[in-house]
């Protein structure tokens, strides 16, 4: 705990600016936290104290939490069980609008001739997410006409649709172009997450709506298969497949080096 007051007299909070800047060193943040954590265990260890009340002080300046308000889980509680893993790549915003542009294409065919598109969605997601003309990955992964763009075009919304070949490809750039985003003031209202998809194409006008995402949360043979598939073409498929395999059950008290452990297989 007296490590925890150490690392909240420091900045809690990381900026938004490398997103909207397509700047790489947002990708730093986890491992830079993780440095930290272990920097301020060194330090209470070598007697540097920390004052006892950070924590809450932090909670007060930074989001305008009451302190006495403040309430930390039980110890025995793994609050890192209530995460979610996302079924695509890029910003949790962006997959309403993307399962929509899937569901479109499905239903549709090709995109040639689409003349409009539109998004409704609550306003967080265009708050967070409503980066346009994206010039690199992570300015497109945080954005939802990019995401509808590439759903539409692709029909996926994978790793690829970040790479230097979706990027520059030129009918997903035009779709991208005439996406319009709109607030829907009825999803703020009731707090549901999900986005309506309007396309013209023609003298005809479809739309889709989705209101959550399809399939979730996901079951252990999709996190294993998406795991497989975007680690494979780095690593290798089968060391992909064994690390899977090995973090989906190891242990709760093994060490994660040890997931790793077994005969090499592929690119290392």
């Amino acid at each position: 705990m007296a490590a925890i007051q150490h690392a909240a007299c420091g900045v809690p909070a990381s900026l938004y600016l490398p997103i909207a800047r397509g700047a790489m060193n947002r990708n730093l943040y986890a491992g830079q936290a993780a440095a930290r954590a272990l920097e301020a265990v060194a330090a209470i260890r070598a007697g540097i104290a920390a004052p006892p009340d950070a924590l809450e002080e932090t909670a007060r300046v930074l989001f305008g939490l009451d302190p006495g308000r403040l309430a930390l889980a039980p110890p025995a509680e793994p609050v890192l069980l209530q995460g979610y893993l996302k079924p695509f790549a890029g910003v949790r915003h962006a997959h309403y609008p993307a399962v929509a542009a899937m569901a479109w294409r499905a239903r549709h065919g090709g995109t040639d001739g689409i003349t409009a598109i539109g998004i409704e969605t609550y306003s967080e997601a265009i708050t967070y997410a409503g980066n346009r003309a994206p010039g690199g990955a992570i300015q497109a992964q945080f954005s939802l006409s990019w995401a509808t763009a590439q759903a539409l075009r692709a029909g996926t919304l994978g790793p690829e649709a970040y790479r230097p070949a979706a990027l520059a490809d030129p009918e997903t750039r035009r779709l991208e172009a005439i996406v319009a985003l709109a607030v829907d003031p009825s999803r703020d209202a009731s707090g549901t997450r999900g986005a309506r998809l309007r396309v013209a194409r023609g003298p005809e006008e479809t739309e889709v709506v989705v209101d959550g995402i399809p399939g979730e949360p996901m079951d252990e043979a999709g996190v294993r298969a998406k795991a497989i598939a975007y680690a494979g073409p780095v690593i290798g498929r089968d060391a992909a497949a064994r690390l899977a395999e090995a973090i989906l059950t190891a242990r709760a008290d093994a060490s994660f080096a040890s997931c790793f452990a077994g005969p090499a297989s592929g690119p290392t």
